[in-house]
C-alpha cells in the first residue's frame, strides 16, 4: 500500500500480490491464533514481518496457545523457509506504513493476522535474471520468497567436498527424566526452591496441587537455566510450596559420537527407545553438544545410548558459491535434503550444517539450489524485474 504522489497517463497493470484473474482461489487452513506475520526480517528490509506478493512458509507450532488452550498447528508466517512454501501472500491491503515519512510499503508487520493462499492466479515480480516463458515452473527462492520462473532450479553452490554423518549419542550418552520441582507461585512469579528431576522451560504447562488449569511458563526471570530460580507464568494466582510437574521431558546429553543436537530435532532409537515424535525444544544448557535439552514428550529413560537425531550433520570443507538456510540440496547424485540450519563456520560457506534427510549420510559432494519448485506456473512473458502472471490452474 502507499500514498498517491503522482498520476500516470496509463495505469499500472497491477501491484505484486494482486489477483490476475477471476478464477477460484483457496487459502491455507490453520488452528486458533495461527497464521500471524512472523518475526524474521525479510532480505533487503529493516522491519520484521512478511512481504506481500511473495511466497511464504509457516512455522510448526509446538506451544499451547494461552488464549485458546489448543496446540497451534502453524503459529507464524515468514518469507523464508526450507522446502516448498506453504503458499503465496495476496495483497489485501493488510500492509502498514510504519516508517516515519514512509511513502509506500509491501510489508505486513510482525504479529498481524495473515492469509496464505495455496491456489489461485496472482501477479508476482519476475525475480530471475532472464525473461520468463509461459508454462515455466515458478521456483520459490527459499531465502527470500521471491518468484523465479525457469526451466531448471536456480543454483546457489557447488558442494565440492563434504562429509555427512548422523547425530549419534554414544554408549555413555545420557538420559531423559520427567520434570518435577518444588515451588510456589505468588501473582505471576513461580519460585522454584528445589528440582527433583528434569527442569523447566518457556511455554511448558504446569500441574500441581492448587495450580490453575492452563498455567504455562512465559519465561525464566532468575537462576540457573531450567533449575532453581524464578519464572513468570501466564495466570495470576497464589500457590503454597508444593510439587509442580512440568510438561515434556528433560534430556541430559553427556557424550556424542558425531553430529550436533539442535532445536527441532526429532530423537529416536537408543538402548531405551525414545517415545515416537520426541522433539528437542528451546531451553536448557545445551548448545549442540553436552548439556541439557527440553523435549516435547514426558518419559523416563535411564540410558539413551545409540539414539539418533533426525536428518544429518553435513560438514563442508570445499565449496563454490553460497549456501542459504532453506536451500534444497542434492548429494550423492540422488539424495535430496533441505538445509535446516548452519551450525558453525563461515556464513554460507565452509562449516557445519544440519540437513533434513539421513539418506545423505556418507555422501561426499553435491549441489545446493536456491529455490524449490512450487505448484505455480508462469502464465505471461515478463522481463527480469517485471510483473508476471503465475497460476496453479492448468
Amino acid at each position: 500500500m502507499g500514498f498517491q504522489t503522482q498520476v500516470n497517463i496509463n495505469p499500472a497493470p497491477a501491484v505484486a500480490g494482486d489477483f490476475c484473474s477471476a478464477n477460484p482461489y483457496a487459502s491455507l487452513l490453520a488452528g486458533p491464533g495461527a497464521l500471524i506475520a512472523g518475526s524474521s526480517i525479510p532480505v533487503g528490509q529493516t522491519q520484521a514481518g512478511v512481504l506481500v506478493g511473495r511466497f511464504a512458509w509457516t512455522s510448526a507450532g509446538s506451544a499451547v496457545n494461552n488464549m485458546s488452550g489448543n496446540i497451534d498447528g502453524a503459529v507464524s508466517v515468514n518469507n523464508a523457509g526450507a522446502g516448498a512454501p506453504q503458499g503465496f501472500i495476496h495483497r489485501e491491503q493488510q500492509a502498514l506504513i510504519t516508517a516515519f515519512l514512509g511513502q509506500a510499503t509491501q510489508i505486513v508487520p510482525t504479529g498481524l493476522p495473515m492469509t496464505v493462499h495455496v491456489e489461485g492466479d496472482f501477479w508476482a515480480v519476475n525475480a530471475s535474471n532472464a525473461t520468463s516463458a509461459i508454462d515455466q515452473t515458478v521456483y520459490a527462492i527459499n531465502a527470500t520468497g521471491a518468484a523465479w520462473p525457469a526451466a531448471t532450479a536456480p543454483t546457489d553452490a557447488t558442494l565440492t567436498t563434504i562429509t555427512v554423518v548422523s547425530t549419534l549419542i554414544n554408549t555413555t550418552g545420557g538420559s531423559v527424566a520427567v520434570n518435577s520441582v518444588t515451588g510456589s507461585i505468588a501473582g505471576t512469579t513461580l519460585t522454584v526452591s528445589a528440582v527433583g528431576t528434569g527442569g523447566l522451560f518457556a511455554n511448558q504447562t504446569l500441574t500441581g496441587t492448587g495450580v490453575a488449569a492452563g498455567t504455562a511458563i512465559v519465561g525464566q526471570l532468575t537462576g540457573t537455566a531450567g533449575s532453581t530460580g524464578t519464572y513468570q507464568v501466564n495466570i495470576l494466582q497464589t500457590v503454597a510450596s508444593t510439587t509442580i510437574v512440568g510438561s515434556g521431558g528433560w534430556m541430559t546429553v553427556t557424550s556424542l559420537t558425531s553430529g550436533s543436537i539442535q532445536v527441532g530435532m526429532v530423537m529416536s532409537g537408543g538402548t531405551n527407545a525414545f517415545t515416537a515424535g520426541t522433539t528437542v525444544l528451546a531451553g536448557g544448557t545445551g548448545t549442540g553438544g553436552n548439556g541439557t535439552y527440553p523435549v516435547s514428550i514426558a518419559q523416563t529413560l535411564a540410558n539413551i545410548a545409540t539414539a539418533t537425531g533426525n536428518g544429518a550433520y553435513m560438514n563442508v570443507t570445499a565449496i563454490t558459491g553460497t549456501i542459504n538456510v532453506g536451500d534444497s540440496i542434492t548429494t550423492g547424485g540422488t539424495h535430496v535434503s533441505n538445509v535446516l540450519k548452519q551450525i558453525s563456520g563461515t556464513a554460507g560457506g565452509i562449516g557445519a550444517y544440519w540437513i533434513s534427510s539421513a539418506t545423505a549420510i556418507g555422501d561426499t559432494s553435491g549441489t545446493a539450489y536456491a529455490g524449490t519448485a512450487t505448484r505455480w506456473k508462469c502464465k505471461s512473458v515478463a522481463a527480469a524485474g517485471e510483473l508476471m502472471k503465475i497460476s496453479t490452474w492448468g
